[in-house]
């Protein structure tokens, strides 16, 4: 039990050091980024999409908004849609919504919690089957709509790819629904990796971002919108002040 702990303790450890390093790295790109006027997203640069089908009205919709914003930068910058629909098959409701990767979320007496085929890249989260053991309005109140978010978080992962987490204590690691109620809302970074190259596999490939400097360059930068955006158009848009001198080719004699 005291070498589980160990190992509990050192991977937990592991992975806030791995969480610290990245965010120190995101916010040095983003320093770099912001001096050459900020990043922007290539239009149509992505491809695939990301879809949440609502098929129930057991749980709110704004907790399915709540379930992709704490999903965060594993999806921001994919093509992601929540939509409204009646039940029906997994399969007909991913081909319906032009979806390739599809998260249904139903209200169902006899199904269980979470249904997930990575293979075919969907998920079915069953609303009615989170509130089962909640026997007071005080407990659906205290617990039902984080169950949900946690286990849409979940299905989206499993139809994604990534099934358990090497680290406890994490919405990938749950035996019973009740476990759902003691894990922080967040995906394992073990995770996020082995989500990101399965949407790579499939064929879901996120919006390309560059500088602003480097869109300029490219040809695809929208019109600026603050002084350092300004600069940095004007100055690659300029028009040279002296005509270009090009020096006449000089004829080859034969010796």
């Amino acid at each position: 039990m005291k070498k589980l702990l160990l190992v509990a303790v050192a991977a937990t450890t592991f992975a806030v050091a791995a969480f610290g390093e990245a965010a120190a790295e995101a916010a040095s790109h983003e320093s770099f980024a912001a001096k050459a006027g900020g990043l922007v997203g290539k239009p149509n640069s992505s491809k695939g999409k990301i879809v949440f089908v609502n098929t129930q009205g057991e749980m709110g919709e704004a907790n399915i908004a709540g379930a992709i914003s704490s999903l965060g930068e594993i999806i921001a910058k994919y093509a992601v849609s929540s939509e409204k629909d009646t039940p029906d098959k997994p399969l007909a409701l991913k081909a319906k919504h032009k979806a390739d990767i599809a998260v249904i979320i139903v209200a169902e007496d006899d199904s269980p919690a979470l249904l997930a085929a990575p293979e075919e890249c969907w998920a079915v989260v069953n609303v009615r089957a989170l509130k089962k053991n909640l026997k007071s309005d005080a407990a659906v109140e205290k617990f039902f709509d984080s169950r949900c978010r946690k286990e849409i978080m979940r299905g989206f992962v499993c139809a994604a790819g990534g099934m358990g987490s090497s680290f406890p204590g994490n919405i990938m690691n749950v035996a019973k629904v009740e476990d759902l109620d003691l894990c922080d809302e967040f995906v394992p970074f073990d995770k996020v990796g082995v989500v990101k190259q399965h949407l790579k596999d499939t064929g879901v490939t996120p919006v390309r971002y560059a500088t602003y400097r480097i869109a300029c360059r490219e040809g695809w930068a929208p019109a600026p919108t603050n002084d350092v955006q300004k600069a940095i158009w004007d100055r690659l848009h300029a028009l040279p002040t002296e005509p270009l001198k090009i020096k006449p080719e000089e004829k080859k004699t034969e010796k």
